[in-house]
Order: structure tokens, then C-alpha cells, then sequence
């Protein structure tokens, strides 16, 4: 396990390396941006496992343009899980001062505390608030950046039963950990990433003090970037409804409200389901284009569709967004040109937080196999 200014050294190195890419991607000059050396925000589960650092990035001046996310438990997660870039991103003391006094608007007269930041639906991520009221202690979640109240229970959380009997895709609010918990004794998930890593510092720390050509490390990126500007969805369950706005863009397919399209996909109190978006997607397109649906979504299969320039919606756990294209980043060694760290991305808008949604480029490689759970391939519809 890296200490943290180790994983910072990854992570600050492995972005420097790359920034150039997102500054096109978005449009954010980000030459001269860097890893903060602040210690990172901590991000607990909701059943109160620790689980990943965000790391700030910054600028000389201290302005805030996203964060790096990695692992806070080791191998168990990858040492990159995303690179969060967008025009807002949530102040810590900002976030607690907010969600510390909504609850006492809500709970007056009631002993309120801030405990930590937690991830109540990946990557979504709320101020935890303890709440003690009489005889009652329970807990209520707010949205680090919307204020939004989440949710709220007793003691340990338990995942509530969906009921619907498809699960629709709008505000998720589940247990991270739930998904991933592996055999004890079992080898770490991501150890592979870990010590790939570790060899890239050996292997940069070899070559700091020569400055030539052949002892640098050589950084290669590959991939594709369809030109769609974020759309922020308009309210916490219109995620499919702005992931189908900016697609419906992208073919021509202007003017539609946000309202218009949750109309046309039938959209309800908890999210649109994916035969509501497949249906909005042929009436909003006079018929022209059709969304295909596959359940066993395959990061091949992605890039194939990308590589034809056609978005894909992303379907994870009751959240939609836009693949708007694919990375891999990697590094050679210059003398050998033996690959010392590869990683595959996703490159995606997602439409959340609400009114502004960000940009992210995200690992493929997640606990468990169910996280990325459905695609919506958009297509051209063939006619007779």
C-alpha cells in the first residue's frame, strides 16, 4: 500500500503526463494544472468503509479546476478510478456549513453533526449528517453540491427494495461495498494496477536525474473524442433525459427541452426506464434513429460504436450518462518501449450534478462485474 504522497506522486505524474487531452476535450486550459499537495478528501461508503481520496487539481493561484479520484483502501480499488474536471466542484467546508444548516432548518432544536463525505451512489457524493432529537439518532444525507436531501435512516444502511419492477435510471442511493465484497483471502482486485505502478516510479525515479531522450519515460495515448458539450440535467432524476439531450444534439436533433424529452420517454418520480428511453429516442427523432439496448455491455463493443462516431448511453446503477468517446494512456520504457502502465478509460459526460453536470474520464475497471449495467447503442434506423 502507497502512503499518500506516494499515490500522489502517481497520480500528479500520470496527469501532468495527459492534461493536454481533457483541455481539448473541454475547453478548460489545463497546461500547468497539478495534483494539490493539501491531503485529499476523504469519500466513506455509506456503511461507513473507507473509500477513496479526491485529489484537488489546482493551479499555480490555488483555483480549483476538478480532482483525481483513487483508492483509499489499496488494491481493492484501482489507484486511478477518474479524472473529474468540470465548472463546479464542491467546497468542503462550503458543502458541510450548507448541509449542517439545512438540517437544523429541518430539525430545529436538534443536536446536528457533519460526519463525513460519503458516496451514496458512485460517483455521486453527500455530507453525511447525524441527527439526535429527543430519543430519536438517525442519519440524513445531502448533496455535496445541490444541497439536495438525499436520504435518511437509522443506524447501519440498509438498501431499501426497489418498486418498480424495472429499476429506472434517475437518483441512485445505494452501498458502494455491497457490490464488491470479495472472499477473504483472496487476491486484491486491482493488485496488478498497483504494482504497474509501483514500477513506474522505480522506473522515473531512475531516469530523474537524465534529462536525455532515451531515459524518459514515453507517454502514448490512443482513442477517440466525439465533440458533444455537457448538458447538467435540470432535476436529480432527469439523468437519461439530459444524457438523451446531448445525443439528440450531436444528430441534429436541436430544441427540445428537458421537459420535452422526459414527456416523450415517459419519464416518472424516480427515473426513466430504458424501454422509455428507446421509445423517446425513435419519437424525438421522427423515426430517423433508434437506441439499442445490450445488457451485457462490453468495453470492445464501445469503441466500436465510438469509433463510428455515435454516442453510447451508459447505464450503471440507477444513473445514466454519455460515452462520449475512449482513451488509453500509456507509458513505455524509451529503451526497451515495454509497457510499464497501461489504462483504459472511458471518456464521458455525465449530466449530474444537477445544472451543471462534468466532464470525466473515467477507468473501465471496477469492483465486481455489474457496475457498468446496460448501453443504449444509437443507431441509424434502417428502412425499406
Amino acid at each position: 500500500m502507497f502512503s499518500i504522497d506516494e499515490q500522489r506522486y502517481v497520480l500528479d505524474f500520470f496527469y501532468r503526463s495527459f492534461a493536454y487531452d481533457p483541455t481539448v476535450a473541454v475547453g478548460m486550459n489545463l497546461f500547468g494544472t497539478f495534483l494539490s499537495k493539501d491531503m485529499p478528501i476523504k469519500i466513506y461508503d455509506l456503511k461507513g468503509k473507507l473509500l477513496f481520496y479526491d485529489f484537488k487539481v489546482i493551479d499555480s493561484t490555488g483555483n480549483n479546476y476538478g480532482f483525481v479520484r483513487s483508492s483509499a483502501i489499496g488494491a481493492e480499488l484501482p489507484i486511478i478510478d477518474s479524472i473529474n474536471i468540470g465548472t463546479v466542484n464542491f467546497d468542503p467546508e462550503k458543502s458541510i456549513a450548507l448541509a449542517v444548516g439545512l438540517a437544523n432548518e429541518e430539525y430545529a432544536g436538534s443536536q446536528i453533526t457533519a460526519k463525513q463525505f460519503v458516496c451514496y451512489g458512485y460517483p455521486r457524493v453527500g455530507v453525511l449528517v447525524s441527527v439526535k432529537r429527543d430519543e430519536d439518532d438517525f442519519y440524513i444525507v445531502y448533496d455535496t453540491i445541490t444541497g439536495s436531501r438525499i436520504t435518511e435512516f437509522e443506524g447501519e444502511f440498509i438498501e431499501s427494495d426497489a418498486a418498480d419492477v424495472e429499476e429506472k435510471e434517475g437518483l441512485p442511493i445505494y452501498s458502494y461495498t455491497d457490490r464488491f465484497i470479495t472472499e477473504a483471502g483472496t487476491e486484491p482486485a486491482f493488485n496488478a494496477e498497483w504494482k504497474s505502478a509501483e514500477k513506474l516510479i522505480e522506473c522515473n525515479n531512475k531516469s530523474c536525474n537524465d534529462l536525455s531522450l532515451e531515459r524518459r519515460l514515453l507517454p502514448v495515448m490512443r482513442g477517440v473524442s466525439l465533440p458533444i458539450p455537457i448538458v447538467g440535467q435540470e432535476t436529480d432524476v432527469f439523468c437519461a433525459v439530459a444524457t438523451a439531450k446531448m445525443a439528440l444534439n450531436f444528430l441534429g436533433f436541436t430544441g427540445f427541452t428537458q421537459e420535452e424529452i422526459a414527456q416523450k420517454m415517459n419519464t416518472g418520480v424516480t427515473g426513466t426506464s430504458n424501454f422509455g428511453q428507446k421509445k423517446g429516442y425513435e419519437k424525438l427523432s421522427e423515426n430517423q434513429w433508434t437506441a439499442q439496448e445490450d445488457n451485457s455491455p462490453a468495453y470492445e463493443e464501445a469503441l466500436n460504436h465510438l469509433n463510428s462516431f455515435l454516442p453510447v448511453k451508459s447505464g450503471i446503477p440507477r444513473h445514466a450518462r454519455l460515452l462520449r468517446g475512449w482513451r488509453e494512456y500509456i507509458y513505455l520504457e524509451p529503451k526497451t518501449l515495454n509497457v510499464l502502465f497501461r489504462k483504459q478509460f472511458y471518456i464521458i459526460n455525465d449530466p449530474s450534478p444537477v445544472k451543471h453536470g462534468q466532464y470525466v474520464i473515467e477507468g473501465i475497471d471496477k469492483p465486481g462485474n455489474d457496475f457498468y449495467q446496460n448501453f443504449l447503442l444509437i443507431k441509424k434506423k434502417i428502412t425499406a
